[in-house]
């Protein structure tokens, strides 16, 4: 009875560190997360955005499959999710608006940029300040568009998958807000 005991505790163990989560900057980033629909998406990757020596948050990108080309991933109309767990202690609107205006531009033609204008200025005032511990989940899905939740609070939908590819090129792009990120979100580095 006790050695059964044990394996059953054994296999419990082991079952339960492998789907445990782990952890950067004392951030838990889950291998895997439920999506709408019962959907699960696996830990693509995962790493810290910088900007100088300051440490700003944790992102997480969350796709069907594991996934090393960004063309794969742009290429598929597919439920994905990137997760931005802040660590810095403020970053002020104006800052986060800028740095998602940088990524738009330096990352889409000028005509991109122009037939997705009005969804990114949708997409800039879901946002205010955002503090150490804030959450913002930006959840795709195919026929419904970008959810932006900061902090469980649903801000809107942008339903756009062309949108949703725009976004994801401000981290994966050929301009990415970090080499060094970019390379820890495909799992490459």
């Amino acid at each position: 009875m006790k050695l059964l005991t044990l394996t059953c505790f054994i296999s419990y163990f082991l079952l339960f560190t492998s789907v445990q989560a782990r952890t950067i900057a004392d951030v838990a980033v889950a291998e895997r997360i439920q999506h709408e629909n019962n959907t699960t998406l696996i830990l693509n990757g995962a790493g810290i955005r910088k900007k100088f020596f300051f440490k700003i948050y944790i992102t997480s990108l969350y796709l069907p499959q594991k996934q090393t080309k960004v063309a794969k991933i742009l290429a598929k109309d597919e439920p994905r999710q990137i997760i931005l767990n802040f660590i810095h202690s403020k970053v002020p609107k104006a800052k986060i608006v800028k740095a998602w205006n940088k990524g738009f531009e330096e990352n889409l033609s000028s005509q991109e940029h122009q037939q997705l204008a009005s969804k990114i200025a949708t997409f800039n005032r879901m946002f205010g300040d955002l503090n150490e511990g804030d959450k913002v989940i930006l959840s795709y899905t195919p026929n419904k568009g970008t959810d932006v939740i900061i902090n469980n609070k649903n801000k809107g939908n942008i339903a756009s998958w062309q949108f949703n590819n725009a976004l994801l090129k401000i981290w994966i792009g050929n301009e990415p807000a970090s080499d060094d990120l970019k390379e820890s979100l495909l799992g490459i580095d």
